[in-house]
């Protein structure tokens, strides 16, 4: 099989434009692919995450879309990172385009040059998504610069054909190859024939929410909205005007029926923690209740009487040290997640005591509390109860997430009943007529959104990732539209958690705001039952007489510290991988390299593409032994672009394939890197621990074993074939003893080796944690 050539791969891209074309409401680029006969079917052939029982699917745009539709007709051209063509102008200073504004032929002098580093990006009339596409520029692209726009989001640009036209600034899609944005000279945006007004300037987050908000096509009203949990509190309009912040620190905001009032709770330490309202008439902040332990997730009876949450009870809280003996022959088991204290070896018992201090493992249960008065009734739930979701047409019934699924309370009689048993349901949200639920589903490694028939018991998933998405981007924490036809939800599909709404059934998928927009609001989802979002039909704008902090008509986001940056922004440079190093170059999307396994058992090269909207790149390493010996590979890159992960599928042996730029420290679960549980039979048969960190081919660590005797563990990796590394030096203990030995990884997994010690060929072996002991242990010459 022939080398992939830079050419070969942007004759791919150049395909993947021509195919985003019309079809039906949405329009989507197609995941890139290496077109390989067997690795391109291997590719295919990814495993889909175990979805649960009983459900049916929802219709979705398209099966292989990596993005969502750029726009929701069917006759406009596909958008980078413009998922929709209907923009909002929030203030008089905006442009107004109109469709009769035309192309010009350049007469600006060029200033600089501009890279398209996204598969397709369309040229606009306007420094606008209102403005009409009058062509697309494709990967690799370099286009000559005139001017920036005032709001530093656009480029002025000549095409190939001289003529003037308008692209995002964004470096999500282009590159800046000669200058920087703040040296390029500001062009206004020119009048339209009806008068169009020209672009104002100005700068900084106001200035993009001004000229760059993108409301998606929803049926009206507000968002009230946390940007994580314990984070801030805004309220907007959904067609994106109207952004003002509410309040701070705050813990699953929930508003209440009559769209009056949002509760939330806030933790004043690491333990104890307060119940709050907030007038959204008046701007007036009180407590409900406090004194309570990690209050979260209230929910309000349909009356807004009353509340129910979750807080915490019971459990391991604050574990103290404990201490287990154990026979020289016996395996050191001790509590996941345990820290190791002290050790201290009784010769003359042949036994070793171990101290160690256990994890956490707390409890939470359900209280209901009176608004009016405060006062609290802890009710009968789960010993693991989390985000009640009170039913708003049965004042009696309660739905919360329970240990193996949604649990049904009965507030008459006190009675917990099982409504499901997929362990993946979490939190609940009911439609409005309570005879449907929202949920947060636990898909395998990632987020999905479902919705659950009360009455029928039928699934259907909303949102679904194509196959070729390694990893699954997740969607979570819905909530309904007043009018139940559609859902907002939070997505970091783009790499970024922002806020998209779509159809009750799942299709036509769009965000909210533009990506730069999204960008500067911080959303962060981290999988805790976090009710963040809130639809309400009904204008409750905040009163003016709110304190200051509780009134900002927009955020202000500091520019990040400059160690806080990316160190680089592509794969260029040096690394060690797991079992070896490799050297890579890439331009624009396209990766060449070498590399080469420690003891030089094999080397080749490396050829592949970037997929910036999943995160990875894909390709092949082809070994210099011939085209045959060669496999897929798929890294899932860090955003820094310092590390990534990842593996070969296909032709040979399955091999980890994870790493670091060169000099680093491998990862745990990386090389030798991690944590080990060891079987050694000198002087006698004992179990132990090791931790081990490789750097480059080196490797250093510590070890204890089951006398209480620790040491010291360094060597030096080679490869000996695809399937086998192998780790040779020496070791010592706290006795003064120290011997050479020599482990063998398996590669497939990276997860057991075997060993044997010399002189005597003594035995050794080793498991990651979660993996069986290798049977036998070690081996013979």
């Amino acid at each position: 099989m022939k080398k992939l050539t830079p050419f070969l791969l942007i004759i791919v891209l150049l395909s993947l434009a021509a195919c985003s074309t019309a079809s039906g409401a949405t329009l989507t680029p197609t995941i890139v692919r290496l077109d390989r006969g067997e690795l391109a079917q291997a590719a295919t052939s990814t495993a889909e995450a175990a979805e649960p029982t009983n459900t049916t699917e929802a219709a979705e745009p398209t099966a292989t879309n990596t993005t969502v539709a750029a726009s929701p007709t069917a006759t406009e051209d596909t958008e980078a990172a413009e998922p929709t063509a209907t923009s909002a102008a929030t203030t008089a200073a905006a442009v107004t385009p109109t469709s009769s504004a035309t192309t010009t032929t350049a007469t600006a002098d060029a200033v600089a040059q501009v890279e398209i580093v996204t598969p397709a990006i369309n040229l606009r009339s306007g420094p606008g998504m209102d403005y009409e596409s009058i062509g697309t520029a494709q990967a690799g692209e370099q286009l000559d610069v005139t001017g920036v726009s005032a709001s530093k989001v656009w480029l002025q640009v000549i095409t190939a054909d001289g003529e003037t036209a308008w692209i995002s600034a964004s470096t999500d899609f282009v590159r800046l190859l000669s200058a920087e944005i703040d040296d390029l000279p500001v062009i206004e945006a020119g009048s339209s024939a009806t008068g169009a007004t020209p672009e104002a300037a100005s700068t900084g987050f106001a200035d993009v929410v001004a000229t760059e908000t993108v409301a998606a096509n929803t049926s009206g009203g507000q968002l009230v909205f946390a940007t994580s949990s314990g984070g801030d509190l805004y309220i907007a309009n959904m067609d994106g005007t109207g952004l003002q912040k509410l309040a701070s620190g705050v813990i699953d905001p929930i508003v209440s029926p009559d769209g009056t009032q949002v509760a939330y709770t806030r933790w004043e330490s690491s333990e104890w923690g307060a119940v709050y309202t907030l007038s959204l008439v008046d701007g007036v902040e009180r407590v409900v209740a406090s004194d309570i332990l990690q209050p979260k997730s209230p929910t309000w009876s349909p009356d807004g009487q009353k509340l129910v949450l979750s807080f915490q009870q019971g459990g391991v809280r604050d574990p103290q040290q404990e201490c287990r003996r154990y026979d020289y022959d016996e395996r050191v088991r001790l509590p996941e997640g345990a820290t190791i204290t002290s050790t201290t070896r009784n010769g003359d018992k042949g036994q070793v005591l171990i101290c160690f201090v256990r994890a956490e493992d707390l409890q939470w249960l359900l209280t209901e509390i009176d608004i009016a008065t405060g006062q609290r009734q802890d009710l009968p739930s789960d010993l693991y109860s989390y985000a009640p979701a009170w039913d708003p047409e049965n004042p009696q019934r309660v739905i919360y997430e329970g240990i193996k699924g949604l649990m049904q309370l009965d507030l008459s009689t006190g009675s917990n009943t099982a409504l499901t048993t997929d362990a993946g349901d979490t939190a609940p949200i009911f439609s409005a007529d309570g005879q449907t639920l929202l949920m947060t589903y636990k898909q395998h490694d990632h987020w999905e959104v479902y919705t659950y028939n009360l009455a029928s018991g039928e699934r259907v998933r909303l949102t679904k990732p194509p196959l070729m998405a390694d990893p699954q981007y997740s969607s979570a924490a819905p909530t309904w539209s007043p009018d139940g036809s559609q859902i907002a939800f939070l997505t970091d599909r783009t790499g970024q958690w922002e806020i998209w709404v779509m159809n009750v059934d799942g299709s036509d998928p769009q965000p909210l705001f533009s990506p730069e927009v999204q960008a500067q609001l911080g959303l962060q989802y981290n999988g805790v039952n976090e009710q963040l979002l809130n639809w309400i039909g009904t204008t409750a704008p905040v009163s003016m007489n709110a304190s200051p902090d509780q009134l900002v008509s927009i955020p202000t986001v500091a520019a990040p510290a400059e160690d806080a940056l990316p160190a680089n922004t592509d794969l260029t440079g040096d690394w060690d991988f797991s079992f070896g190093m490799m050297s890579l170059s890439q331009r624009s999307a396209v990766i060449d390299g070498t590399y080469s396994w420690y003891g030089s058992m094999d080397t080749g090269t490396i050829d592949g593409i970037v997929l910036d909207d999943l995160g990875q790149f894909q390709g092949l390493w082809i070994s210099d032994r011939g085209s045959e010996s060669q496999q897929l590979l798929r890294w899932n890159i860090a955003p820094n672009y310092n590390s990534f992960t990842g593996s070969t599928t296909g032709g040979m042996n399955a091999q980890q394939w994870c790493g670091v730029r060169s000099g680093q420290p491998l990862p745990d679960g990386c090389g030798f890197s991690g944590s080990w549980q060891l079987h050694f039979t000198s002087p006698v048969a004992m179990t132990g621990q090791a931790t081990l960190v490789q750097t480059g081919a080196m490797v250093q660590g510590t070890f204890v074993d089951s006398q209480g005797h620790s040491g010291e563990i360094n060597g030096v990796v080679t490869v000996a074939s695809t399937t086998e590394a192998i780790l040779s030096g020496t070791w010592s203990n706290d006795q003064g003893q120290q011997d050479t030995f020599e482990w063998r990884l398996d590669i497939t997994t990276g997860r057991t080796f075997q060993g044997r010690q010399e002189p005597g060929n003594s035995e050794w072996c080793g498991w990651r944690e979660g993996t069986d002991q290798p049977d036998p242990c070690g081996w013979e010459d």
